[in-house]
């Protein structure tokens, strides 16, 4: 799988994830909706710090710059 998350996706996913574990690690009383915390927190975190999301992948979804147009723009530059 090639990465399909831009460095911004990244960082707001991990610092989304940074936020919802300490959430999650701060709740003196747990609920239900705790364990979604619990869910959602790391798996942001490894999808940030991979920059693969399986999901984009599935519906064919990036937020990367595509090589080709990046190289295609900077021969026009020259």
């Amino acid at each position: 799988m090639k990465n399909n998350l831009g460095i911004i996706d990244r960082s707001i996913r991990i610092v989304l994830a940074l936020a919802l574990i300490g959430i999650y690690l701060t709740h003196t009383r747990f609920q239900l909706s705790d364990l979604l915390l619990l869910l959602i927190g790391p798996m942001l975190l490894q999808t940030g710090l991979k920059g693969i999301c399986p999901l984009y992948d599935m519906a064919g979804f990036r937020t990367t710059r595509p090589v080709a147009q990046h190289a295609v723009s900077r021969r026009q530059e020259d």
